[in-house]
């Protein structure tokens, strides 16, 4: 068990060693979420607006419509129309009637949004130099390599009947169940 997770939340034990894995990840998110929230405020935004904002730069000078903005956000969220609101009113986003279908509107960003990113991406690679000193280039891909695999899981453990109190789940377990791949 880790101690710098124990004194974080002030809890000992865990029903299992996913249990803390899935706490971990928890107030790991939190953590980076706050430190992206530090930076984002200091241009004015939201994470949720820094989120679209760099959507539609990728696609920039091309824009997309909201369905497609939600589709790639870290965070999907039903307010997205509202967050372009308020994006459009600050002068960081444009929006214009698609040509091909009158019911669409299509986002794209500004020059002011443009500029905005750059002058945030200075925090934000301060953010990743932190991570990348904290766990190395190697511990940053197996981190990654690990994210992947739990939020791409979808169903794969859904055959899987343990009671975790009963019994523990060991990978010998698991692969008896799932089968060696």
């Amino acid at each position: 068990m880790s101690e710098i997770l124990a004194r974080r939340i002030k809890q000992r034990h865990f029903r299992t060693p996913a249990h803390e894995s899935i706490i971990n990840i928890f107030v790991t998110a939190s953590h980076l979420r706050r430190r992206f929230d530090q930076q984002c405020g200091k241009f004015g935004i939201t994470f949720r607006q820094y989120n679209i904002l760099r959507i539609l730069r990728g696609q920039y000078p091309n824009g997309y419509a909201r369905n497609e903005i939600m589709d790639r956000m870290l965070e999907p969220a039903a307010d997205v129309t509202r967050i372009l609101d308020r994006l459009e009113a600050d002068g960081l986003v444009q929006r214009k009637t698609a040509s091909e279908d009158r019911r669409v509107s299509l986002a794209y960003a500004t020059e002011k949004s443009l500029n905005v990113l750059d002058l945030l991406e200075e925090g934000i690679a301060l953010i990743e130099l932190e991570v990348m000193n904290a766990i190395g280039i190697s511990g940053c891909t197996k981190l990654s390599k690990l994210c992947e695999e739990l939020y791409g899981m979808g169903n794969t453990v859904s055959s899987v009947r343990v009671d975790p109190v009963q019994q523990p789940v060991t990978d010998s377990l698991l692969d008896d169940q799932l089968g060696v791949l």
